[in-house]
């Protein structure tokens, strides 16, 4: 395992023992390999996207920003672990990496599927299953792609927002807001969908775009709440969210509605 670095961040920096060159009739789509070990039979899987830069109907982004900020590889190490309360702090300071294989997810339920492939098969795929059988012209991208600009946007008809949709940067918004200014649409079913602001930070290598932390909010804190002793009751139930500050728009602007 990776020693703890600043931030309680852990991140791998191991030799690679294989590699796969995407053969080019490979079509874009999420793929999922099986790893086994040959010592004593531990199996996980490993994620990856396969993106093309084709003109099409539908560009479906995965959530993998807010898989990252959920996986808990090697145990307590999600941004909602800050070392003290466990599984429940909202606050900043606390940074993850991509550079880890995905632990079991703990959404208050045994999700098998969800070992080493985030949280894909438990909100995602289930759509992207109905689309591929139904035919429709589907590409697929990252929520680093998306924040780069590097997916092309406006090559698409229609942006997808699917799942667990929580962290954005404000790149990736305004990228989205902008597509959409020019005539694209966009459809978001997703829950929690912009709710904390993120920057894409470098590895401790200078890989860029590995690594998350939680820096603010979109919009205002106190319209998420009916009441001010709702708010207050939120604020105390978890740690460290009244440090957090409003640093993007509010979701409304883009979504149509706070989440």
């Amino acid at each position: 395992e990776p020693e703890v670095g600043e931030h309680r961040l852990r991140e791998c920096r191991w030799e690679p023992t294989t590699k796969l060159a995407i053969p080019r009739h490979w079509v874009s789509g999420v793929y999922v390999g099986k790893l086994t070990a040959e010592k004593d039979g531990a199996q996980s899987y490993v994620i990856f996207i396969v993106r093309d830069d084709r003109p099409c109907d539908f560009l479906f982004q995965c959530s993998d920003s807010t898989w990252l900020a959920y996986n808990v590889w090697p145990g307590g190490w999600s941004l909602y672990d800050d070392g003290v309360h466990r599984r429940a702090y909202c606050g900043p300071d606390v940074n993850v990496s991509l550079d880890r294989p995905y632990g079991w997810n703990w959404h208050g339920h045994k999700a098998p599927l969800t070992l080493g492939s985030g949280e894909f098969f438990l909100w995602e795929y289930p759509l992207a299953y109905w689309m591929e059988r139904e035919g429709y012209d589907v590409s697929y991208i990252s929520t680093v792609d998306t924040h780069t600009g590097k997916a092309g946007l406006r090559r698409a008809k229609s942006f997808l927002s699917v799942g667990h949709d929580e962290y954005w940067s404000l790149p990736m918004f305004n990228n989205v807001k902008t597509a959409v200014d020019h005539g694209m649409h966009a459809a978001f079913f997703s829950g929690d969908t912009c709710w904390a602001v993120i920057p894409f930070l470098a590895s401790q290598t200078g890989r860029p775009h590995r690594i998350i932390t939680r820096e603010g909010l979109f919009g205002p804190m106190e319209e998420e709440a009916e009441t001010p002793k709702a708010l207050a009751e939120c604020l105390a139930r978890y740690p460290g969210m009244a440090r957090l500050k409003q640093l993007g728009p509010s979701e409304a602007d883009l979504i149509g509605a706070r989440n």
